[in-house]
């Protein structure tokens, strides 16, 4: 009997094809939402991808593989479902992506700006005061 195996993820060769993997995945799901929304609701949400990767957003809206050594089939999905009008890539400034939050050291100014974009609230009395050593 033929059972069903997960693969793991291969890992990426360069920062712009991991970036593209992230968009891939994104594309994934909301494709996945605007099917199950056409069929409830006869209506057509747009998609919208934000990322701060300009080399990721720059492979994902060509047509073909051009230079990329590494790109799959799954990335030419992306390039499709661009051309085709289907989702939208937008560039968003590296300082401005909320997706950065837990995936590398930010400032204390970004921080802040990331948790009021996430709608956080932070309140200064609930936390214990700082110790001297």
């Amino acid at each position: 009997s033929i059972t069903a195996r997960r693969r793991r993820p291969p890992i990426a060769q360069s920062s712009a094809e991991a970036e593209l993997g992230g968009i891939h995945r994104g594309a994934l799901f909301g494709i996945y939402v605007q099917n199950v929304w056409k069929e409830r609701f006869d209506e057509m949400l747009p998609l919208r991808l934000r990322t701060d990767s300009a080399a990721g957003k720059a492979i994902a809206v060509r047509r073909g593989v051009g230079r990329v050594r590494h790109l799959d089939i799954r990335q030419l999905t992306i390039q499709q479902l661009a051309t085709a009008k289907r989702l939208q890539l937008l560039k968003v400034p590296g300082g401005e992506n909320i997706a950065d939050i837990g995936t590398k050291v930010l400032s204390a100014h970004v921080m802040n700006y990331v948790l009021e974009k996430l709608g956080v609230q932070r309140r200064p009395e609930a936390l214990p005061a700082p110790t001297r050593s």
